[in-house]
């Protein structure tokens, strides 16, 4: 069982208690910011859930450390046959609060470990919207997810659409975005536009205009 496949059936189970689920949540801000498979919520109680085939000293340690920004925090794992490190590590799951739940191939389900209630979760770090429901699959391994910089082009995209040929340095005054300041976020979008990355843009005489052509060559093909 992939683990796209293990974390479509947890959502299920989840689905039947009546939870809010995003797929691929980012923690925080910045490169190398943690990333949870599941999040589900339920009014103002927030649960992470990490999907892994093998129930690793890294999977328990990852869940570990969801612990501090949420509610509860469980891992989903595939059915095997006991073993002396799996049973260790059902041990080391209950002694630090952390739920498991073991899934057959066949859709039948358990949850082994209760995940412990924390009231003192940083949830304020958890920001959860509507594209991460769908964006990408929870579990897939291509780093697939919705982020801080995926939103900033959508609105970007939006924003251009009904403002084409705008100046780059208005467009930024007009657009919410991750950036820390509007000259940073001036010279990152020139450069994403220029380097293909927001294939959807183009830049010409620092204006901008949808690329509804192809081959166009950008202001500053790339910046480095």
């Amino acid at each position: 069982m992939k683990e796209t496949e293990l974390a479509e059936q947890m959502i299920k189970i989840l689905d039947d208690g009546d939870f809010e689920i995003f797929q691929e949540v980012q923690i925080y801000e910045g490169i190398g910011s943690p990333v949870v498979d599941i999040v589900a919520k339920q009014g103002n109680i927030l649960w992470s859930i990490e999907t892994k085939t093998s129930f690793s000293m890294d999977v328990l340690a990852q869940a570990f450390w969801n612990k501090r920004y949420f509610h509860y925090s469980s891992v989903c794992i595939s059915h095997k046959n006991d073993s002396k490190a799996r049973q260790f590590a059902f041990r080391v799951a209950s002694k630090f609060g952390i739920g498991v739940f073991v899934i057959w191939p066949d859709g039948a389900s358990r949850e082994i470990e209760k995940a412990k209630f924390n009231r003192k979760a940083f949830t304020s770090q958890i920001k959860l919207n509507e594209q991460q429901k769908t964006y990408a699959k929870a579990g897939n391994n291509n780093g697939s997810r919705w982020s801080p910089f995926q939103q900033t082009k959508e609105n970007l995209i939006r924003y251009v659409t009904k403002n084409e040929g705008d100046r780059l340095s208005s467009l930024v005054a007009e657009i919410s975005h991750h950036y820390n300041t509007p000259s940073t976020a001036a010279g990152c979008i020139r450069q994403w536009i220029n380097n293909g990355v927001i294939k959807e843009l183009r830049i010409d005489r620092g204006r901008v205009f949808l690329n509804d052509q192809t081959g166009i060559a950008n202001e500053n093909s790339i910046i480095r």
